[in-house]
């Protein structure tokens, strides 16, 4: 049975397959277990197309208008590292960090959300889920084995403690059959 871990800033989610998700971290707190072992949930393991992933939880900066800076989304299968990954988002750019900046590799690079109003800890409230998000074609159905996300280091004002993780066929993150797998990621950024 394969292994999934979806590794981002400091979480390590295991999964065996298809069967419920499991928990684990260097830190005293973990996710609770409970919310995130339903098998109907987002697992990239199942042979999805195309990933998304989502600020669900606000953004560390005390601006009202805030960005999210994705540094690199990696990506493997039990072959290996996934390449030549394509990103897009659906909810905006800034100008000068684009998308494509997410899967680029360079980890000095990084992909910029477009400093939506609402999306900071003064001003988060829970309809402001997914509200920056990037898109990943992973170029036809992959069983993956592990994500790796990478934000912004201890005490980055622009990293998210929560994430979603929508699994999906289409190009549209919408369009996905199974709800997000939303977890905390970061016990030094956001709120």
């Amino acid at each position: 049975m394969a292994l999934l871990k979806i590794l981002v800033a400091g979480w390590l989610l295991p999964s065996r397959g298809d069967g419920p998700l499991e928990t684990s971290s260097s830190t005293s707190t973990t996710p609770d277990p409970a919310s995130i072992s339903d098998a109907s949930v987002c697992n990239p393991y199942r042979g999805y197309s195309y990933i998304s992933i989502g600020a669900a939880g606000g953004i560390g900066s005390s601006q009202c208008t805030a960005s999210w800076d994705l540094y690199e989304v990696e990506v493997r299968t039990s072959n290996g590292q996934v390449s030549a990954l394509t990103a897009w988002s659906p909810t905006g750019s800034d100008s000068g960090h684009p998308p494509s900046e997410a899967v680029d590799g360079d980890l000095n690079s990084f992909w910029a959300g477009d400093h939506d109003l609402g999306m900071s800890c003064s001003c988060w409230d829970d309809s402001k889920k997914d509200g920056q998000l990037v898109s990943i074609n992973l170029g036809g159905a992959q069983n993956i084995t592990s994500v790796t996300i990478h934000q912004g280091g201890s005490g980055d004002q622009w990293a998210v403690k929560r994430m979603r993780l929508h699994c999906h066929d289409q190009v549209g993150y919408s369009s996905a059959t199974v709800p997000p797998l939303e977890l905390d990621v970061s016990m030094v950024g956001g709120c």
